[in-house]
């Protein structure tokens, strides 16, 4: 009987704080999908190659007899690996020619799982008065986003995102409205950089950032897409190549960002192993991209 009434009493319930039901990959997945009614132009690049190119995993194999052997199946020489780089360059390549817009602007996406908290017992109460929601900044996340602020400079919008809400219920009722994104809480990263924590009540509305209480105006996110306005034009060679530039650019600028970030070297080295891509300039920096993505939270996306 000690031991139960010891955890029921360590509970997140008697503790007056509720950590949101839902992971943050199932916010951010609804959030990008919602994201595109926002925008006049819409690239969702870290989805490119699970949705047009048909994968999400790939390898490279120079011994691949062996694994036929593991596997038990019969031996085949399957497709030159460079076929299929090239077709997969020469499909991302048909993708971007295909925008009757010039790309202007990186967005970084980091999503947080917030926690809600009910109880005056908690120091962030004072700050507000009711409850509220709060989710912690990462020390080694945020000194990564600021070296990519600093290099990139305007180029990047670095935006930290998080509901203003908590349960499975209200995720599914949300996507259902297509209320994801006017249902959440915005923060530039750069807003946010010497504090370890930040809390709101409500989306649309200012948040108060932590340990030292600092004021943040609300970041408004639609106003900021639809400044950058866009008027489709006819293609030519000219503005296909800026577009290609403009994303390869940035491929190449995240990886040196990646490279000299002492807190995330091994990723560095990881992404080391594609380096034979590098020819294929389009799907190595989607490579890239993707990897840093799956490693960091990242959703990059152009507009």
């Amino acid at each position: 009987m000690l031991i139960l009434f010891k955890n029921i009493f360590n509970s997140n319930q008697l503790r007056k704080i509720m950590q949101a039901e839902f992971n943050e990959k199932a916010y951010e997945n609804y959030f990008n999908d919602e994201l595109n009614r926002y925008a006049s132009f819409y690239y969702p690049i870290g989805q490119v190659e699970e949705g047009k190119l048909g994968f999400d995993c790939y390898a490279y194999i120079d011994e691949y007899k062996e694994l036929w052997s593991i596997l038990n199946k019969p031996f085949s020489d399957g497709v030159e690996f460079r076929k299929i780089a090239n077709k997969m360059e020469e499909n991302i390549s048909n993708m971007v020619n295909d925008f009757r817009y010039e790309l202007k602007l990186n967005l970084l996406f980091q999503y947080k799982r917030p926690e809600y908290l009910i109880s005056n017992k908690y120091k962030e109460w004072k700050n507000w008065r009711k409850p509220c929601f709060r989710y912690i900044i990462q020390h080694k996340q945020q000194h990564l986003l600021m070296k990519i602020n600093k290099y990139f400079g305007d180029n990047v919008l670095i935006i930290y995102a998080a509901p203003a809400f908590y349960t499975n219920k209200e995720l599914f009722i949300a996507k259902n409205e297509e209320q994801i994104i006017f249902l959440s809480n915005f923060c530039e990263a750069s807003t946010l950089d010497g504090h370890a924590k930040n809390t709101y009540v409500k989306e649309g509305t200012h948040s108060i950032a932590c340990s030292k209480p600092k004021t943040i105006a609300n970041f408004d996110l639609k106003n900021a897409i639809d400044s950058k306005s866009y008027t489709e034009i006819t293609m030519d060679d000219k503005l296909r190549k800026k577009n290609k530039d403009f994303i390869i650019k940035f491929g190449k600028g995240f990886f040196s960002v990646i490279k000299e970030n002492r807190y995330f070297s091994q990723l560095s080295t990881h992404l080391l192993q594609y380096q034979y891509l590098a020819k294929y300039e389009l799907l190595y920096s989607h490579i890239v991209l993707n990897e840093i993505r799956k490693s960091t939270g990242l959703q990059w996306l152009i507009i």
